[in-house]
């Protein structure tokens, strides 16, 4: 038994020297093929540690092309956001100076509004006279209208002149049957007489075929879109018969607590009803007040602060590019 296990062993330590010998180069009787073990030993050692060393060296450099591919694409897309922020703050620019454009064009628009008003400073328009209703000649109707109605609330003599310079239709298509009539113009050569004359309107119930008709101021146009904003305010005031005025594009409503002056018909409506009194849907005004500081507000701070000297950009070029 001892002996058999005594040659296992030795089988396997004579086993390990030959593997031993094959990696540093013995031969069989022990001596060294290419010369001293150790420097063998050495070599190979090199070998293994540079074949590591290669190994680490493929991988660094392959992690570092990844690094630079992934850098490239970070460029590219800075550029491309800086280039479309670029273009963002050009247009939010260019919008910004049309816009101030269009507010100086409704600047120059509020200035031929007032022209327009002063223009028609001398006519009044008579509102409800049914169509066809004057005959063949309007100046002569409304001057007998005016002697017979108000003659006597002018104090006028029987033979002076009134003056009227010109009558005629609103110069707007005629309504079909069942509309409202157009209202007629007329227009004085003395602002005085216009004024007593209207005032005396406004003082006395007048009739022209039975059908109540009504003496106004003759407005701008501009005018007239913002006193129709005011409709519902003044039906819900005569519902409940509350006395007020509209001067041009104001409302003064007599209250019993005092006379209250709105500016705007927004302003109105919305204290009115905290007041109790309920108006109805308000149909906003086409033209918005727009001002410089609305526009400052909604754009960018980058945008509405004040640019360098240099070329504004062209933003009508860059609308019709895009």
């Amino acid at each position: 038994m001892r002996s058999s296990l005594r040659g296992t062993r030795e089988k396997e330590v004579e086993k390990g020297q030959r593997d031993l010998a094959s990696k540093v180069g013995l031969r069989k009787d022990g001596n060294v093929e290419d010369g001293d073990p150790v420097a063998t030993l050495r070599s190979i050692r090199k070998a293994d540690l540079k074949e590591q060393l290669d190994e680490m060296t493929t991988e660094i450099n392959q992690k570092f092309q990844d690094v630079t591919v992934q850098m490239e694409e970070t460029a590219h897309r800075m550029e491309d956001l800086e280039r479309s922020t670029a273009e963002s703050e050009k247009w939010d620019i260019g919008v910004k100076d049309t816009l101030l454009q269009l507010l100086n064009k409704k600047t120059l628009q509020s200035k031929l509004s007032d022209l327009e008003g002063r223009s028609r400073h001398n006519n009044i328009q008579i509102y409800g006279v049914s169509e066809n209703a004057e005959g063949s000649s309007m100046p002569r109707f409304i001057e007998n209208l005016i002697k017979t109605e108000l003659w006597d609330l002018l104090e006028l003599n029987q033979g002076d002149d009134l003056g009227i310079e010109r009558a005629h239709r609103a110069l707007t298509p005629r309504p079909p049957a069942g509309m409202p009539p157009r209202s007629i113009v007329v227009g004085f050569l003395q602002f005085t007489t216009k004024e007593k004359i209207l005032h005396a309107a406004w003082k006395k119930k007048i009739l022209v075929e039975e059908k109540r008709v009504y003496f106004d101021h003759d407005y701008a146009e501009e005018v007239q879109q913002k006193r129709k904003e005011y409709t519902p305010i003044k039906r819900m005031l005569r519902d409940k018969q509350i006395c007020f005025q509209t001067p041009l594009t104001k409302v003064h409503v007599h209250l019993d607590s005092g006379t209250v002056i709105y500016n705007k018909v927004f302003e109105a409506a919305e204290d009115l009803t905290k007041r109790g009194i309920v108006v109805g849907p308000i149909q906003p005004s086409k033209t918005a007040g727009v001002t410089e500081e609305d526009i400052t507000v909604l754009l960018p701070l980058s945008v509405s602060r004040k640019r360098r000297g240099g070329k504004s950009p062209d933003f009508r070029q860059d609308v019709w590019e895009t």
